[in-house]
C-alpha cells in the first residue's frame, strides 16, 4: 500500500506532519518515518491515524491510499 499523490502533497508540510503526530501522541520524527517507509508503515493505515489525516488534510479517506507499490 502507498500514498496517493495528493496525500504525499498534503502530507509534505512539516506543520502537517506534526500536527498528525500530536493527535496521535507520536513525535515527528516517528511520523516522518511512518510517511516515509516504502510500503507506508502499517501503524498509518490504522484506523485513528486515517482519522487524524483526514482532520488534517482535508482528504477524504479513499484519497489517502494507493495498492500501487514500486
Amino acid at each position: 500500500m502507498e500514498l496517493t499523490t495528493a496525500a504525499k502533497e498534503k502530507l509534505g508540510t512539516d506543520e502537517v506532519k506534526m500536527k498528525i503526530a500530536l493527535e496521535l501522541d507520536k513525535s515527528y520524527y516517528t511520523m516522518r518515518r511512518w510517511i516515509l517507509s516504502s510500503p507506508i508503515h502499517e501503524n498509518l493505515t490504522k484506523k485513528r491515524s486515517i482519522e487524524a489525516i483526514v482532520k488534517f488534510t482535508g482528504l477524504k479517506e479513499s484519497e489517502i491510499f494507493t495498492d500501487e507499490q514500486g
